[in-house]
C-alpha cells in the first residue's frame, strides 16, 4: 500500500517561492508535472546519481534508486519480485567519512572501511537514496537492492510502480526511468518494458570526460504540449488600438487647426 510522507506539502510545491527560478523557466504546470513524478534509476553509477541529482534539487516527486550488490542484504525476496523500501530519515556517520578519492560522490568506498564487517552494511542503492534525499527534503527516495539487475522482472517492476506507487499523492503520477551504465542485456528488455507500458526511459552512459544521452519515449514521440516560445512583439501601432477611436473621430471633426485659439 502507498504511504503519505509526513515532510510532503504537494500543492504548495509550485507556489512557495523555493522554486522561483525555475518557475520562470516551466511554469507552474511545469513544477507540478515535476512534482508528481517518481524516476526510477538502475545502476547508482557516477553518471546515474549525478543525473538523479539534478532531478531532486529542482523538487521531483519521488525515486528510487535500484541496483544489484553482492557484499550487502538484498531487498529481493528472491523469485524476481523487487521490495522497495524508504530511505534512511538520519544519514549514518559512516557516509560521511570518505577514506580515500572515488568517482562517485555518493558512493563512498565503505568496502575498504572499519565498517565493512558489519552484517547490517547499508547497499549501494541504500547510501545514494539516503544521500541524495538530504539534498531536497521534498523528493522522497526509495531503494530496493537485487541479486542480479539480469534476473529483475521489468515489467513487472513497472507495472507494480504504475498501479501501487510506493508513496500516496492527491494527483496521479508518471513514471520516468533512468538506465546508467548498464551492459545492453541489462538495458534491452529494460526498453521493451518501458516501450510496453509507454514509459519514457533515459539511458546515460559515460565514459571520463565523454559520454551519451539517449532518449526512448512512447507514442506521440517526445511530444512537446507547451513550448513556451518567445514573446511576440506587440504592434505599438496607434491604428491598431479601438481606444482611439474616440480620438480620430475628434481629430476628423477638426476642420482648421490654425484658427483655434
Amino acid at each position: 500500500d502507498g504511504r503519505t510522507h509526513p515532510r510532503r506539502q504537494r500543492d504548495e510545491m509550485a507556489t512557495t517561492d523555493k522554486y522561483d527560478r525555475q518557475l520562470r523557466l516551466w511554469g507552474a504546470s511545469g513544477q507540478r508535472a515535476l512534482g508528481s513524478t517518481l524516476v526510477v534509476l538502475v545502476g547508482s553509477s557516477a553518471c546515474g546519481t549525478e543525473t538523479l541529482k539534478n532531478l531532486v534539487l529542482p523538487g521531483v516527486g519521488s525515486f528510487l534508486v535500484l541496483d544489484d550488490d553482492d557484499g550487502a542484504a538484498s531487498t529481493s525476496n528472491g523469485d524476481g519480485v523487487v521490495t522497495v523500501q524508504l530511505a534512511e530519515q538520519e544519514v549514518p556517520p559512516s557516509l560521511l567519512k570518505f577514506a580515500s578519492p572515488t568517482a562517485n560522490f555518493f558512493l563512498p568506498p565503505s568496502s575498504s572501511s572499519a565498517d565493512s564487517s558489519n552484517s547490517t552494511m547499508m547497499s549501494k542503492a541504500a547510501m545514494a537514496c539516503t544521500l541524495l534525499s538530504e539534498l531536497n527534503p521534498d523528493a522522497i527516495g526509495f531503494h530496493s537492492t537485487v541479486p542480479s539487475l539480469s534476473a529483475v522482472n521489468f515489467a513487472a517492476l513497472l507495472q507494480s510502480l504504475t498501479t501501487n506507487p510506493p508513496i500516496t499523492t492527491s494527483t496521479s503520477h508518471k513514471l520516468l526511468v533512468i538506465s546508467a551504465d548498464q551492459p545492453p542485456y541489462i538495458t534491452l528488455p529494460l526498453s521493451h518494458a518501458c516501450h510496453y507500458l509507454s514509459i519514457p526511459m533515459v539511458h546515460v552512459r559515460s565514459y571520463g570526460l565523454l559520454g551519451y544521452v539517449r532518449i526512448q519515449t512512447a507514442p506521440p514521440y517526445h511530444c512537446i504540449v507547451e513550448s513556451k516560445p518567445s514573446h511576440r512583439i506587440p504592434d505599438l501601432r496607434l491604428s491598431a488600438w479601438p481606444l482611439f477611436d474616440g480620438l480620430r473621430h475628434v481629430h476628423d471633426g477638426i476642420s482648421n487647426l490654425d484658427g483655434m485659439e
